[in-house]
């Protein structure tokens, strides 16, 4: 019942004549593969090493033209938001800042996920352009330099210090930056939390989100002594936080309601339809170069990609708990009787 639901849901006679499909409310956009560190706990690092850039610039800014049209082409609502993050470093793709300026004048909800290594390039927009970014997440990991590099190995020298002046100089211009760290032994210790929080302090960002670990050797689960460091240091330092900790829940489904959720347009020029899956030709639903994929989306090809995948072979994604709340919706006794009563 639960995968015929959402398939249901998705595939819809909107016009007539053919089947129109409803866009997805969110997409990523990975401007690049490549990548100026090389981070332990990456789980793209292959991807990337064997998966070329096959995009150019004009390729992204057609990539924003088409997905403020998705919508309106199907007489449907419209994506909603973009985020720039990557299976590489968003920000060493020259030319990106202009995407983002396109995204932003088309009135997209924009957001970018980076090292934060040349998000001084934004300096090429207009004040008033940059403040209406609505989220820039900068992962550190840590506030010590020995420590960051240790987890993130830059490719060049003096990353720690550039990435910090960037991130201060923006939090100047806009209030919604944050700084992320991923929980493990490293930078879950409590020097390294104490000087993480004093960087966040430093910077002006607007809050530090922390999130747990995927590691090769599995998920890192945090002691209830790190939730009562981070908690300390919250209140002594006056910096807010936001610890996730969905990938804790249990889970309650075997399908991934996800990949109608959130595509990722890949700088390989698919699109994939989970973002923990970069590289897997199981989850590429076409080339969006091409525009394989406009017609690709909510068509038979995408159905057994979703009927195929058993998600209970899954670790717990970003997706974890919107999966966990689609599965509720979908077993609801109420949900059915207004659906198809």
């Amino acid at each position: 019942m639960a995968s015929n639901t959402v398939y249901a849901c998705c595939a819809l006679n909107i016009t007539e004549g053919g089947k129109s499909f409803i866009p997805p409310q969110s997409v990523e956009i990975d401007l690049t593969n490549t990548c100026n560190q090389d981070c332990t706990y990456c789980n793209s690092a292959l991807y990337r090493a064997k998966v070329p850039n096959l995009t150019k610039i004009h390729h992204y800014h057609k990539l924003v033209e088409q997905l403020t049209t998705w919508g309106r082409m199907s007489n449907s609502r419209n994506v909603r938001t973009i985020t720039f993050a990557g299976g590489g470093e968003p920000t060493v793709r020259k030319g990106y800042e202009y995407v983002v300026e396109q995204a932003l004048e088309s009135k997209l909800l924009t957001s970018i996920a980076t090292n934060g290594s040349y998000l001084n390039k934004l300096d090429n927009l207009p004040v008033d352009t940059v403040k209406k970014l609505s989220w820039v997440g900068v992962a550190i990991d840590s506030g010590d330099p020995a420590i960051y590099e240790k987890i993130r190995r830059s490719s060049t020298k003096g990353m720690f210090e550039r990435v910090k002046e960037n991130i201060s100089w923006l939090a100047s211009i806009n209030n919604r930056v944050d700084v992320k760290v991923l929980l493990h032994p490293d930078t879950a210790s409590e020097h390294s939390l104490h000087q993480t929080f004093k960087y966040a302090k430093d910077v002006n960002a607007r809050m530090l989100y922390f999130r747990i670990a995927l590691l090769k050797s599995g998920m890192y689960i945090p002691s209830e002594s790190v939730y009562e460091l981070i908690d300390n240091y919250s209140k002594f330092y006056g910096v807010s936080v936001q610890v996730n900790k969905s990938r804790l829940t249990e889970k309650s489904y075997s399908k991934c309601h996800a990949l109608y959720m959130l595509p990722v347009f890949a700088a390989d020029g698919l699109v994939y339809l989970c973002c923990e899956n970069r590289g897997n030709p199981k989850f590429a639903l076409g080339s969006w170069l091409d525009d394989e994929f406009w017609l690709n989306w909510c068509s038979d090809a995408h159905y057994e990609i979703y009927n195929d995948i058993d998600a209970r072979l899954c670790l717990p994604c970003r997706p974890h708990t919107h999966n966990i709340e689609v599965e509720n919706s979908i077993n609801s006794q109420s949900f059915h009787q207004d659906l198809f009563l």
